[in-house]
């Protein structure tokens, strides 16, 4: 299902609209920053909609980490997301074992915007996603 923020409104008032609704269940406080004002292309936006939300979806289903700080940034050439958690941490060598669809849904979607995405996790100190991704010249 589409949010229909996104269609409505684009990219950043739908990751807004995320982020207060997580905090509005006060399970997890989201701290969302970014400089992203315009739509980047629907499908684009959709593809990014889908990545924050399954990142953040997983760190609040496993992470037990009472804090998320989100950062977009993008400047002429890039886009770089950073989703960070304080949560238990995890070995990442098990993403590839994973029998779920959220983390090979994820780096599939990175995969097909040509972008890159790191994951970076120490236990007890929480996880830490960062994707790149390169934009098209306008």
């Amino acid at each position: 299902m589409m949010p229909s923020a996104l269609i409505r409104l684009g990219l950043t008032p739908a990751i807004n609209e995320l982020v207060n609704n997580v905090n509005a269940t006060k399970s997890v406080k989201i701290d969302f920053t970014t400089n992203v004002s315009e739509s980047l292309g629907k499908s684009l936006d959709i593809t990014i909609y889908r990545v924050i939300q399954e990142v953040l979806n997983n760190m609040i289903k496993h992470s037990k980490a009472d804090h998320i700080n989100m950062l977009i940034n993008k400047n002429a050439n890039e886009l770089k997301i950073n989703i960070k958690d304080n949560g238990v941490g995890f070995d990442v060598e098990k993403i590839k074992e994973s029998k779920g669809l959220g983390w090979k849904n994820i780096f599939s979607r990175v995969s097909m915007l040509n972008g890159t995405i790191k994951v970076e996790s120490l236990l007890q100190k929480g996880t830490m996603v960062y994707v790149e991704l390169k934009l098209k010249s306008t």
